[in-house]
């Protein structure tokens, strides 16, 4: 403390701030008794010395963590690096150009008005033409520019129908699984939904909207708009979720999770705290989409796989990191609030 200077002013929220080391019963009574046991000068310097060693340490643990917690921050970075790349068809060299993204559009336009005539598919309005504008970024010649809507069939879900007991999880669950916002933020394996909290009974089934395994669905309504994965399992979505069925099945959902992963980080990142805007199955149908060849895709996505199991394996380690420098400073500290046998006698 300078001389002369003032106490910094303090208030109930500046003190709610304040980080102190956290120990066990057993080592706060020690601590408070080694500074009622100070006798003399010479103790007091000790236990002064001691305060000095704990704030030293203290300070040099929070500049590791802090550290740390950057790495990690670098990490998603690299990760959305990686997509934006990947987007722009930055990751792959085709040497077959024959095949372009404009011919696999117009197959799949030829597909999908084929389920109109046979009536598996409703007519849907006609999308307008792409604009100059609204194209994000530059992609590689052979690749085209179309709407979501032109290449799939987006359906929302249901409202909720009977379901199975809640109360009795064993009882309720059923072969019909009921896909729900929270069952993607609880029960999802990388991007993937692997099990639902409920489950529809056999009538429930009937007026829902079903989705297959390997299909692509999205949160399309509350705060967690925008968020999606690929279902792990079959099952019946809720009105707050749409499904983006793939006309070809050939095409790669996860080439389409990736593009989505992409512009949900993107958004969130550009504009802190924003979520995704209000959507509906318009605003997915219009979404503006990058379209490879189908064998780009499969590239595409084989090389994100690998490089975010990369981006896994090095976040894993910052978290181990993360954990042993807590523990080490715990037991540091325990050792130095720890009493010597000379000091008490």
């Amino acid at each position: 403390m300078k001389s002369g200077s003032a106490m910094p002013n303090v208030n109930a929220e500046k003190l709610k701030t304040l980080i102190i080391p956290k120990l066990g019963i057993k080592e706060q009574n020690e601590f408070v008794t080694a500074f009622k046991n100070i006798e003399n000068k010479d103790k007091k310097n000790t236990i002064f010395e001691k305060i000095d060693e704990v704030e030293s340490l203290y300070i040099n643990s929070k500049e590791i963590i802090n550290e740390l917690t950057h790495q990690l921050d670098l990490i998603k970075q690299l990760r959305q690096a990686f997509l934006r790349e990947a987007m722009q068809g930055k990751f792959v060299k085709s040497t077959n150009t024959k095949e372009t993204g404009l011919q696999l559009l117009e197959k799949i336009k030829a597909e999908k008005a084929q389920l109109i005539t046979e009536k598996k598919l409703k007519k849907e309005k006609e999308l307008p033409p792409i604009t100059e504008d609204e194209i994000p970024f530059e992609i590689p010649e052979h690749w085209a520019w179309c709407r979501l809507g032109e290449i799939s069939n987006i359906q929302r879900g249901s409202s909720p129908r009977p379901k199975g007991d809640s109360r009795n999880f064993a009882k309720s669950q059923t072969s019909y699984n009921w896909i729900t916002i929270s069952d993607i933020s609880s029960f999802c394996e990388g991007n993937k939904l692997k099990q639902t909290k409920e489950h529809l009974t056999e009538e429930g089934s009937k007026h829902s909207r079903f989705v297959d395994e390997n299909e692509f669905i999205i949160a399309v309504s509350g705060s967690t708009t925008g968020k999606c994965c690929l279902t792990g399992i079959d099952g019946y979505i809720y009105d707050g979720l749409a499904v983006v069925k793939q006309i070809n099945k050939n095409l790669p959902s996860e080439f389409l999770m990736n593009y989505m992963t992409y512009l949900y980080s993107h958004i969130n990142i550009s504009k802190s705290g924003a979520s995704f805007p209000n959507i509906n199955t318009d605003f997915l149908n219009n979404l503006i989409y990058p379209l490879p060849p189908l064998h780009e895709q499969e590239q595409i996505v084989a090389k994100l796989e690998e490089l975010m199991a990369f981006c896994d394996d090095l976040e894993q380690s910052i978290k181990e990191s993360q954990g042993y420098n807590e523990k080490l400073l715990q037991q540091v500290l325990r050792e130095a609030l720890q009493p010597k046998e000379v000091e008490n006698e």
